[in-house]
């Protein structure tokens, strides 16, 4: 008689799999050479929403010269064949940063989907190797803050960068067509933006400091929300409640 259960091979295709073992991160890690490990991991769909960023980004920046050189060419000559090849360079354009910012939407939301879990599977694996000796070493709190809120700001550095990447490349663009119409308006664009850019800075610190008190008091405050979570349960097990 055959054999009627089913092979093997189809049952491993048909049952969910789960996700490759988490390899460990480098011995003795700094978070720079952390923060390395989770991008060389997150690597190949940030590659995709890199190139895509700077597709779409240097899009964005020639199609105003692209609708000048348009209204030029009909203000002078009318509806000549200049505008409509000039129309129809900017319909594939359209349609080539449609395609990518589409691209960079989904690659960079892989890429801190990534990043994310890869963060939170290091937290539980740690949890669980170190066990019960958990409390001692570190707070209820500082691990659901690690978790809760940690992983998505890095997470969201990973997500931000191809757009960072896409727009440094836009902004050369910008100022190699700014430095062939005028060399005076391209030297401001290339010294001005990077000074706007650094005069932000100032502002931002404070920011980051109330940050990073806001996420001590929000560790601390779970510590208390999960003790007492804890204590509740016993009080209701010997009838407490």
């Amino acid at each position: 008689m055959a054999d009627s259960r089913m092979p093997r091979a189809a049952v491993r295709r048909l049952l969910p799999q789960p996700d490759a073992p988490l390899p460990h991160p480098p011995a003795g890690t700094s978070p720079g050479r952390l923060l390395r490990w989770l991008l060389r991991r997150a690597a190949p769909p940030l590659a995709v929403a890199t190139a895509a960023a700077i597709v779409s980004s240097i899009i964005q920046a020639i199609v105003p010269s692209f609708l000048g050189a348009a209204l030029d060419a009909g203000i002078e000559h009318g509806l000549n064949g200049r505008v409509w090849a000039i129309a129809l360079t900017l319909l594939g354009l359209f349609v080539v940063y449609a395609v990518g910012d589409t691209l960079l939407s989904y690659f960079r939301v892989h890429g801190w989907m990534r990043i994310n879990f890869d963060i939170t599977r290091l937290v539980g694996r740690q949890v669980s190797t170190t066990g019960a000796d958990l409390p001692r070493q570190v707070s209820s709190g500082e691990v659901a803050s690690i978790v809760a809120s940690d992983a998505q700001y890095i997470g969201n550095f990973a997500e931000r960068l191809p757009e960072l990447i896409g727009s440094a490349c836009a902004f050369l663009v910008v100022a190699v067509v700014m430095l062939s119409t005028s060399v005076r308006l391209g030297v401001i664009v290339l010294v001005g933006m990077p000074v706007v850019a650094w005069a932000i800075t100032p502002v931002i610190r404070p920011l980051q400091r109330r940050q990073s008190v806001q996420r001590e008091a929000q560790s601390a405050l779970t510590t208390i929300t999960t003790d007492t979570v804890a204590g509740l349960r016993i009080l209701r097990g010997i009838g407490g409640g």
